[in-house]
């Protein structure tokens, strides 16, 4: 009989919840890293919606003010917008604003397109009007400045 029945056990227990204590861990920084994934989409995606916002806000001061489009459809001009569309030429993206101008002397239609510049926001390509097969391009020197600065 070497044991003694009384005889305590002090050799260290090896501990079988590291497995546990990790795992937990490892849970944890997954769930951290995929809630800030989506928190940074959501920030920069805001940030695009209020581009889009100020360029479309831009734009219909642009056709209310445009001297060729009053000319064509008289004053005061209203623009009523229409449902955006998306389309990828060449690796470019590209988003299209379509909609109606009219006035008391005639109506026509808009298309405003843009550069999907990925975080940066959008860039205005061109802006035209089409009024009876008439064609007006709307220049940057017909643009209103709205006195909106951004946040960058």
């Amino acid at each position: 009989m070497d044991e003694m029945p009384n005889q305590i056990n002090l050799e260290p227990k090896k501990s079988k919840n590291k497995l546990l204590i990790f795992g937990g861990l490892g849970c944890g920084l997954l769930l951290l890293l995929c809630v800030g994934g989506f928190g940074m989409l959501a920030y920069f995606g805001s940030g695009l919606a209020q581009d889009i916002v100020q360029e479309m806000a831009s734009i219909e001061g642009s056709l209310k003010t445009s001297e060729e489009v009053i000319a064509a459809v008289g004053s005061p001009v209203e623009v009523t917008p229409g449902q955006p569309t998306q389309s990828q030429v060449d690796g470019v993206a590209y988003m299209n604003f379509n909609g109606t101008v009219s006035g008391p002397d005639g109506t026509g239609t808009y298309e405003a397109k843009f550069i999907v510049a990925g975080m940066e926001g959008i860039d205005l390509q061109s802006l035209t009007v089409d009024v009876g097969g008439q064609r007006i391009e709307v220049g940057a020197e017909d643009e209103l400045d709205l006195g909106i600065i951004s946040g960058e």
